[in-house]
């Protein structure tokens, strides 16, 4: 009987990464003590932005729009995950807060469209098959961002390269005490190995770990970041909870830009 529920949970645990579509309601930060997770400095990391509802009636309070995180990879776009826009087809309904790591001081951009990694696949000259359902969508903005902010430099390796290596990420959303951050927060993981990242094909997703920082719904589609801040070598999409001995308790499964070298390079140029 337990051999049988192991192998349900294990069963629900992979349908529900690579195939069910992570929720944005409630989102959650970056939560855990310091040094592990820190509040951004006010010009810290300000290429991650927050994707969210546009909408006025939140009394200012501009963070209880958040859905989830993004980083400029040009003055005029964002990488982030696709589901943030699942079941979204009004390109008004969304917004991009832009230059400040306090979200009632960002400047709101709206959106000209978004590409998902899927879209951008059935139109390719050269499809890459096996990565169909790739959970990454591009947004351009209306009008570009400040040139002032410093963009990341994106790193096209295979993830090997950065196994045990400490990474990087930030975001907004609901804290510990069910309040949520208008200031992003900053977290530190570690690239684990694919061996112990036993649920998903090496060639799609990487993995990361903490032992005392977590990241949750509200993260979905923030940078991975080497730990100088400004190489991004991923994006974020998920939390899954392992029920075993022999990896983490928490494993946080991640896009590797390497796979979307060809979708990031053509898209940005449209």
């Amino acid at each position: 009987m337990n051999s049988l529920l192991k192998m349900f949970k294990y069963i629900m645990h992979l349908y529900f990464i690579t195939i069910t579509p992570f929720p944005f309601y409630e989102a959650t930060p970056l939560i855990g003590p310091e040094p592990d997770v820190q509040v951004a400095t006010i010009y810290e990391m300000l290429f991650i932005v927050s994707i969210g509802w546009n909408k006025s009636s939140n009394y200012g309070k501009e963070e209880n729009n958040h859905l989830c995180g993004g980083s400029l990879i040009t003055t005029q776009h964002v990488l982030t995950v696709a589901n943030c826009f699942n079941f979204r087809q009004n390109y008004h309904e969304i917004v991009v807060r832009i230059g400040s790591n306090n979200l009632r001081l960002a400047k709101l951009h709206t959106i000209e469209w978004w590409k998902t990694y899927h879209e951008w696949l059935n139109k390719a000259i050269d499809p890459v098959n096996e990565l169909a359902n790739y959970d990454m969508a591009i947004v351009k903005l209306h009008n570009a961002a400040s040139s002032d902010i410093e963009l990341p430099t994106i790193k096209y390796m295979s993830f090997d390269n950065f196994i045990g290596r400490l990474v990087m990420t930030g975001g907004w959303g609901r804290m510990e005490n069910d309040i949520v951050s208008r200031n992003k927060r900053v977290g530190k993981f570690f690239v684990m190995d694919p061996n112990e990242c036993e649920l998903f094909r090496p060639n799609r997703y990487f993995c990361s770990t903490s032992l005392n920082a977590r990241m949750t719904k509200g993260d979905s589609g923030s940078p991975l970041l080497m730990k100088d801040e400004h190489t991004l070598i991923g994006i974020h999409k998920g939390e899954c909870i392992m029920n075993t001995s022999t990896v983490p308790s928490h494993v946080y499964v991640h896009l590797s830009v390497n796979n979307a070298r060809q979708f990031i390079n053509e898209v940005t140029r449209m």
